[in-house]
């Protein structure tokens, strides 16, 4: 998989992803552990006030929110291709709440995100069981990355 195929985007926020190599080699295991091929997938890191919009806008909810996916490439194509929209406002509430660090929370809505992309519900306690499960999986396989 080209490195390529991971891409971050900081629209007015800081850029606070750290390491781009480790992360994109994490994000291509996922992919490879999901049985799917990356296409390319965009991280588009933004605030409250343009993911809320974009909420309003295009799912028309009316409601803050921490990630919005949208998958870009059709059903049946090899590739996923996608954009990832993460409000560092949120990401940053839910650190404090969840009392774990900014970027480990960064790294479980990033994965969250991108299982959203390979079509994981959570929007069912049962679904949303499964879908924090592959999560916990996926940032502990960043933690064991060199």
């Amino acid at each position: 998989m080209a490195v390529s195929a991971f891409r971050f985007f900081f629209e007015d926020v800081p850029d606070i992803t750290g390491n781009k190599a480790r992360l994109r080699q994490w994000l291509g295991e996922v992919f490879r552990q999901e049985g799917k091929k990356a296409g390319q997938v965009n991280f588009i890191f933004c605030n409250d006030a343009c993911l809320l919009s974009m909420n309003r806008q295009y799912l028309q909810h009316d409601t803050l929110t921490d990630v919005i996916s949208f998958r870009l490439s059709e059903d049946h194509s090899p590739k996923l291709d996608g954009d990832i929209y993460i409000s560092l406002d949120r990401v940053e509430e839910n650190a404090m709440v969840f009392k774990v660090s900014r970027d480990e929370e960064v790294r479980r809505v990033m994965v969250h995100g991108l299982l959203h992309l390979m079509d994981y519900l959570d929007d069912t306690p049962d679904l949303k069981a499964i879908m924090s499960a592959r999560e916990d999986h996926y940032l502990d396989l960043y933690r064991q990355l060199p």
